[in-house]
């Protein structure tokens, strides 16, 4: 059997000896066995090692690398195996300075298995926990739902079939409630998490945060973070892959080309050109390009429509959620072809930026499930679908321990937009450019964010922290206004939504 295309950084685990139809287990080119898993996986970038101190062993899948200790690869691997020997506290901040887009996989004598996605789960991990013919608790997890659906001859989450089938779904940006998937007893791990499986038993923990939030100087954390971002671009040039960094107008790329102002000549910067938002961002980029003198494209993508084997395969591994999208994907890999070079994003950046509270126009709001629900998108005006994502985003908080957010400090609108926007969307959309390239974030890391966050919130709310960065980094891409996205229709949007979330409170979430 022919081994049909594929995305990169596509795996699947499962305990061994599980079997699974040809049909999906020739999709993997490679598998390797640990910690009674069999992972099978198209991964360029993975690391397997043993310490012989406690009998650890580490799977990393995917690239990583430590912008605080400018170690890359396997040697920033090696660092979390010899930490996870010696203090499993000291092991999880180290964990926290990763950077990159991986999944590790850790295994110990005792028999346990702990499973840790990067800091905003970009590369997913999707689960499920299930018995064995013996009666024990076993877990399998994937980097997309379909995998697993396929591997236990699942049905579709009947629930998510139906909201994705309302009016309101389809406006706006389009990704499951809370960590739910569209496959029956499947969830996505979302960010700051980790899935334990010991001794039958199956337990979700908190990584982050772990301390109290402490308010920082505004300059120092400036220093800070501007040394990691420098940082953050030198590691990925030691990867020897070809760079590529997409550039738009706006705010966060913009920070990506300030950190990168050592390290330019080795980066491709590009631009989507057509009508609309790309058109806008193209005049504004090949300003900077001339400006700043560094290497620039601007790509027209071809609309024909993808293949039936393409839209066939896009289907069924992003879902339903992610269909209109599949023309733009089809596109980008008939321009692009299928490598692995890395295509630079700049997503990830406005976890810092009180994006709910600048979004609905809010100030401060009651930590409740209700409160969830509206701002996870445009939700139907109807009790009942009301009270059924509610109870999603209950038990989410329940096993996510997401209340200990508030008690440590930090505003739970900053980590609800981290863990569930960013944690499952842009999850999703980072998966789109596996089917061409190896995508990348230098701002998915839980340390540098977590120091973005202990500003004060007046640096954070009107982008003041990020022009200080910039300034730091290289002023000289100052020079060239940011474009404000989409100008009076950011604003009419921004109204409908601030609007729209008064009503909906008034009607159905009070």
């Amino acid at each position: 059997m022919t081994a049909p295309i594929m995305p990169f950084n596509s795996y699947l685990a499962l305990p061994e000896g599980k079997v699974i139809p040809e049909r999906l287990n020739v999709r993997f080119p490679c598998s390797m066995k640990a910690f009674g898993l069999e992972i099978k996986h198209n991964f360029f970038d993975k690391y397997y090692i043993k310490s012989g101190k406690m009998a650890v062993e580490v799977i990393v899948l995917g690239h990583i690398y430590n912008p605080f200790s400018g170690k890359s690869a396997e040697d920033a691997v090696l660092d979390l195996v010899e930490m996870y020997s010696e203090s499993k506290n000291g092991f999880y901040d180290i964990f926290s300075e990763c950077s990159g887009r991986f999944v590790a996989l850790i295994g110990s004598g005792n028999g346990m298995l702990e499973v840790l996605p990067d800091a905003c789960a970009s590369l997913p991990v999707n689960y499920l926990t299930f018995l064995d013919p013996h009666g024990s608790i076993k877990v399998a997890v994937s980097s997309h739902a379909y995998f697993i659906k396929e591997a236990f001859a699942l049905p579709s989450c009947s629930d998510v079939n139906e909201i994705s089938k309302t009016r309101f779904y389809h406006l706006g940006i389009r990704h499951c409630p809370a960590d739910l998937t569209e496959v029956e007893g499947v969830k996505m791990l979302t960010p700051n998490l980790s899935l334990i499986h010991r001794e039958g038993e199956i337990k979700i923990q908190r990584l982050f945060p772990r301390s109290y939030r402490s308010e920082r100087g505004v300059k120092e954390v400036v220093g800070d973070v501007s040394r990691a971002l420098l940082s953050s671009v030198d590691c990925l040039t030691k990867f020897r892959k070809p760079i590529h960094c997409a550039l738009s107008g706006g705010i966060d790329s913009r920070m990506t080309l300030a950190a990168a102002v050592e390290k330019r000549d080795e980066v491709q910067f590009f631009t989507f050109a057509g009508e609309g938002n790309a058109g806008r961002d193209l005049l504004c980029t090949k300003n900077l390009s001339q400006n700043l003198s560094f290497k620039f494209n601007e790509i027209w993508l071809d609309d024909k429509c993808p293949t039936e084997e393409f839209s066939s395969l896009y289907r069924n591994l992003q879902g339903e959620t992610r269909v209109p999208n599949v023309q733009e994907t089809f596109a980008r890999q008939q321009y692009f072809g299928t490598h692995d070079n890395f295509e630079v994003r700049s997503s990830i950046s406005e976890v810092s930026r009180s994006f709910i509270k600048r979004k609905f126009h809010i100030g401060e709001l009651a930590l409740t499930a209700d409160a969830m629900v509206p701002i996870y998108k445009r939700v139907p005006f109807s009790r009942e679908w009301h009270n059924f994502i509610r109870e999603k985003f209950e038990a989410w908080m329940e096993s996510s321990s997401f209340r200990e957010i508030e008690e440590y400090g930090y505003d739970w609108l900053d980590f609800y937009y981290w863990e569930v926007r960013v944690g499952t969307w842009q999850a999703l959309v980072l998966q789109d450019a596996d089917y061409y390239t190896n995508p990348t974030v230098i701002f998915n890391n839980r340390k540098l964010l977590g120091l973005m966050l202990s500003v004060p919130e007046k640096y954070r709310k009107d982008d003041s922290l990020h022009v200080m960065l910039m300034s730091k980094l290289d002023d000289n891409v100052l020079k060239t206004p940011i474009v404000k996205n989409f100008g009076k229709k950011a604003w009419f949007r921004e109204a409908l939504e601030a609007n729209y979330l008064k009503v909906y409170q008034a009607l159905i979430a009070d």
